[in-house]
């Protein structure tokens, strides 16, 4: 009994800590949770040398997006799967941009719109999918990309 109290205290001062810290910064503590969950509270991740947005490329969203020896090339190559499969996540940032290119090479060699590589994976702060593009009100991909490129104010406003 004294054991559960013990760790409802510790979760207590951990939420009293969360809370305050989003007081300081302004930040909703909704919106906290979510960027703590989603990025760690990370919004860059250097790759080559380069900053670039945190991603989850899903090989699942990529199959809906492809057809034939297309499709039939990207389950080869693990780009690709009918069904959600962990499995085949990139470990790190960097691998899961090399997945991104891959898959875009691939859509170059058979025909397919490269968007279809990048509109396969979650970006930013608070993971949002490329696909949802056009939905959020953006004219293009690159135009979701370079607000995500911005910073953490421009994923936080996406």
């Amino acid at each position: 009994m004294e054991q559960k109290a013990a760790q409802a205290r510790k979760m207590k001062t951990v939420i009293t800590k969360y809370l305050d810290e989003c007081e300081a910064t302004g930040v909703e503590p909704r919106l906290s949770a979510v960027v703590d969950v989603e990025s760690v509270g990370r919004v860059f991740a250097v790759v080559d040398g380069d900053p670039r947005p945190l991603i989850l490329y899903e090989p699942h969203l990529f199959y809906r997006k492809l057809t034939g020896a297309a499709r039939d090339e990207a389950v080869r190559l693990k780009l690709a799967s009918k069904k959600r499969n962990s499995k085949l996540y990139g470990k790190t940032q960097a691998d899961r941009w090399e997945q991104i290119a891959a898959a875009q090479a691939l859509c170059q060699r058979h025909g397919v719109p490269d968007t279809a590589a990048f509109e396969s994976a979650s970006y930013g702060v608070g993971q949002v999918l490329g696909e949802h593009w056009d939905n959020l009100g953006f004219e293009s991909f690159q135009a979701f990309y370079d607000l995500m490129m911005s910073g953490a104010g421009g994923q936080i406003d996406i």
